[in-house]
């Protein structure tokens, strides 16, 4: 097969080329029905490459000539571009193949639209992305260009009435709603929301970690608080375990900002995040003990919110949320500081194997290269130096840095696969493995570029769960699950120690956001 060119001035244009890659596949298909539904913007010149039937307007009749091209249905563009060879032949060829298609423009040979007839049945995949105007994406290409705007439709809202601090509770059955799933914000909220209520012990208000736990009783305004993602995804767990769904699942997408949020939105996902009431700013609430002795502080004005839309031209996002009975539009720039504020927190209702899978923005694919138990050594790919735990003291907060090899079990860690794909990487110098990790010092809890990093008792996930993305033989980017911008880093090529613990500390190992830089990267090898 072979496209022809139409000339703009001096510069060739492929038709059919409508992204612009110089190959014609269905992802030009794709922008073509973008533009036609005003999810995408062309520029001139991608205009008159989509403009394959040549009648001087961009329709989904050029998506539809771009796929039969694509799956072999016609061989070129030839028989419905008339008005593009007037162009592409002026100089080269004779008058009468001028004049021609000139003649054919006001009323085309039958010939012309008869192979959508006739032709056999093109394949499912060439027609799906037709139905994209409409439906989900069905390509199997994930978005790669994200659109100035796109909305998801039908996300309806529930006011939480009757749960008075159930907007968690409502704002997961707002998006299991629009899966297809019948279920009640009731019973989201009362039967299978891990929850706690509170007790006093000795003066002492004794409450749940409300990251893994509601903190009161969602039915109920006095002394009762809420959660965060954990505990939201452990309740979809439990109704999806319930009713013996298997075909979706969750993901917790923690640590996005809002511009890659925008990437699930326009693969027609919504994002379930944490915001507060009205975009106002939050403050310091009550706090608590949790059972096992940790001081834990609420945020007042903690709201749940579903993201289900965004338009860059005019600086909005649209969300349906619990407090209202209708779509909500807020300023853009405004939403973004209040979800940063937050903490980025924030997940998805996805396929368990899905045909569209909905990719990091930044197309990072997390790998499990390490069983579960496997021990590794870790060397720092700049310096040659190894991830070392300060003499190998089993305490908490104690530093880690890098080291010259020496073989010791301070060097060693135990890789503990979890079942969202992430791993606890515990140190061996630590009951043998079993207990502290390796931990990331929180500012207030949120993981920042530059935190240190350090061991610590297994208590945290959000402060100690890793993702690997390969970037090379047994060579990988170690990230945080809840802050996915960042890697773990060494500074420079000195041996690091107990007392440098900031991100200016010669041989100190942190995170911080990823450049690709060689002290990011870090050679895993498996040692049992």
């Amino acid at each position: 097969m072979a496209a022809f060119s139409l000339m703009a001035g001096t510069e060739d244009i492929t038709l059919g080329d409508a992204d612009g890659s110089s190959d014609i596949t269905s992802l030009d298909a794709l922008v073509v029905l973008q533009s036609v539904t005003g999810l995408t913007e062309l520029s001139p010149e991608q205009l008159k490459a989509a403009d394959v039937d040549g009648d001087n307007q961009v329709t989904s009749n050029d998506a539809l000539k771009i796929l039969q091209y694509v799956t072999g249905l016609i061989d070129d563009f030839a028989d419905t571009a008339e008005t593009a060879t007037v162009t592409t032949v002026t100089d080269t060829e004779p008058p009468q193949t001028i004049t021609e298609p000139i003649i054919t423009t006001t009323e085309p040979p039958q010939t012309t639209t008869e192979p959508i007839i006739t032709t056999t049945e093109p394949p499912q995949t060439t027609t799906e992305p037709i139905i994209t105007t409409t439906e989900p994406p069905q390509t199997t290409e994930p978005v790669k260009t994200l659109p100035r705007s796109y909305k998801i439709s039908g996300v309806t809202p529930i006011v939480q009435r009757g749960l008075p601090t159930g907007c968690e509770a409502t704002g997961l059955t707002i998006a299991l709603r629009w899966y297809g799933f019948n279920v009640s914000k009731e019973d989201m909220a009362l039967k299978y929301m891990p929850r706690q209520d509170f007790t006093y012990q000795d003066g002492r208000k004794i409450g749940p970690d409300f990251i893994y736990t509601f903190a009161g009783d969602p039915a109920r305004k006095s002394n009762s608080y809420g959660c965060y993602i954990p505990c939201m995804r452990q309740t979809i767990a439990n109704y999806f375990s319930d009713i013996g769904c298997t075909e979706y699942t969750t993901a917790d997408i923690s640590g996005t900002s809002l511009e890659n949020l925008f990437y699930y939105v326009a693969d027609n996902t919504p994002v379930i995040l944490i915001s507060t009431n009205n975009l106002i700013t939050p403050v310091t609430g009550d706090s608590w003990y949790t059972p096992d002795g940790r001081y834990v502080t609420w945020q007042r004005g903690h709201h749940c919110m579903i993201l289900t839309g965004y338009d860059y031209s005019k600086n909005v996002v649209y969300v349906s949320e619990s407090a209202y009975s209708y779509e909500r539009t807020y300023n853009m720039d405004s939403f973004r500081n209040i979800y940063n504020l937050k903490g980025k927190n924030a997940m998805i209702i996805k396929k368990t194997k899905s045909d569209n899978p909905v990719i990091s923005p930044d197309n990072d694919v997390y790998v499990t290269p390490f069983s579960d138990g496997d021990i590794c050594v870790l060397k720092n790919t700049g310096s040659g130096k190894m991830l070392n735990v300060d003499y190998g003291r089993d305490e908490n907060d104690v530093n880690v840095y890098q080291w010259t090899a020496d073989n010791s079990t301070e060097q060693q860690f135990r890789m503990n696969l979890m079942s969202d794909g992430s791993y606890m990487i515990r140190t061996m110098c630590s009951s043998d493995g079993t207990n502290r990790t390796l931990d990331i010092v929180k500012s207030n809890g949120n993981i920042v570029s530059g935190a240190n990093v350090d061991i610590y008792n297994p208590v945290d996930t959000i402060a100690q769960r890793w993702l690997f993305v390969k970037t090379g033989t047994n060579t990988y980017k170690i990230v945080p699950q809840y802050n996915k911008a960042l890697a773990l880093t060494a500074l420079g090529n000195s041996n690091g120690s107990a007392s440098g613990t900031d991100a200016s500390s010669d041989g100190n190992v942190f995170v911080s956001d990823y450049t690709g830089s060689a002290y990011q990267q870090w050679t895993v090898s498996k040692i049992n």
